[in-house]
Parts: C-alpha cells; sequence; structure tokens
C-alpha cells in the first residue's frame, strides 16, 4: 500500500473503537453508529408511530420537550399558589 493509501486508511480506522466483530472500527462502522443514536435521540423527543398524548390540562404533548415545559409551568403555578397563601396570610 502506498504512503498516501496508508495514510487514508489510518484516517478512517481506529484502534481505540471496535465494530461488532471486534474489529478496528471504520468510518462506515462510526457512520452507522451515528445513524443509530440519531433516531435513538428522535424517538426519544417524539417518539416514531405514537399517538399524541395529552398533559392533566388537556394540552396535547407530542415530544418530550413539550412535557418538560409542561412540568415546568406546573411548577410555576405551584409556586403561584404558595405565594398568594402567603399573602393572604398578610392581610
Amino acid at each position: 500500500m502506498s504512503d498516501t493509501g496508508t495514510a487514508i486508511y489510518e484516517a478512517f480506522t481506529s484502534k481505540n473503537v471496535v465494530d461488532s466483530n471486534l474489529e478496528e472500527a471504520n468510518l462506515v462502522d462510526t457512520t452507522d453508529r451515528i445513524g443509530i443514536a440519531t433516531e435513538l435521540l428522535a424517538n426519544a423527543i417524539t417518539p416514531y408511530g405514537l399517538d399524541r398524548g395529552t398533559d392533566a390540562t388537556g394540552g396535547v404533548v407530542m415530544s418530550l420537550t413539550e412535557a418538560v415545559m409542561g412540568v415546568s409551568s406546573a411548577l410555576v403555578q405551584i409556586a403561584d399558589a404558595i405565594a398568594g397563601l402567603k399573602e393572604g396570610s398578610d392581610g
């Protein structure tokens, strides 16, 4: 193999990462892993093929982000209610 060929081969393989056959991972292996990770991330945010969910107030929830926003909104409402109790007792 030429010096150029060796350089390209070494650039696209890794002795630190192995593939499913426990051989040095190459560009195809790492690209495949990136694709799988991207799909897992996408399904964590908006599960593929699942119907929309609803939260306690009847709002539509289609993603993990929306669910977290709903929880933070509920926490703000709880804090406001506690503040309202304190204001009522000051009078």
